[in-house]
């Protein structure tokens, strides 16, 4: 089903971008979320 395998892909970079987030600084979050969306 490739609904779940979208939703379970969303769920390990929501979780990967928490985990990114203790160490990378806002700035840089920004920068990769602009470069996910685009």
């Amino acid at each position: 089903n490739p609904r779940v395998l979208t939703i379970t892909a969303g769920a390990a970079a929501a979780n990967h971008e928490v985990e990114m987030g203790e160490a990378v600084p806002p700035p840089t979050i920004i920068r990769l979320k602009s470069s996910f969306v685009s």
